[in-house]
């Protein structure tokens, strides 16, 4: 195996990258564009919140609770990550990304947010290699 295919795509990590129901089946029709967690500005931002809780509120092998993981997730998407999304509708009206971001700690979407998480990740591990397979190349 040439190294070349584990380069992670830089390029989609940075600048975002539309998400669709070929990356996860659950989106159906909506596309999600996010940027990738490894992306420097969410990386920092998220580092410098995790860094703020201390260790008596964190698990036994020092990791962030559920509660607090999901608090600094949600900060990082509204900065960083969770650009637009596709396909979204409410009483058959398109929803914009930012519709989402100032709901995004309403409960009954958290379904929703839990697919937002799901695309980040799907972002980071994406390879120059498909990018190219992509393209043609």
């Amino acid at each position: 195996m040439d190294i070349s295919e584990l380069r992670r795509d830089m390029t989609a990590i940075e600048e975002g990258h539309w998400v669709t129901s070929e990356d996860l089946p659950d989106l159906g029709d909506i596309r999600i564009r996010v940027r990738g967690m490894s992306s420097g500005p969410a990386r920092q931002m998220f580092d410098r919140m995790a860094s703020k809780v201390p260790a008596k509120d964190r698990n036994a092998d020092g990791s962030l609770r559920n509660g607090d993981m999901t608090r600094v997730m949600k900060a990082v998407l509204k900065r960083h990550l969770f650009m637009e999304i596709d396909g979204l509708t409410e009483a058959g009206k398109p929803m914009k990304a930012e519709q989402v971001i100032e709901r995004i700690d309403d409960p009954a979407l958290e379904p929703l947010i839990e697919l937002v998480i799901r695309a980040v990740s799907v972002v980071d591990a994406r390879r120059e290699s498909m990018t190219e397979d992509a393209a043609g190349n």
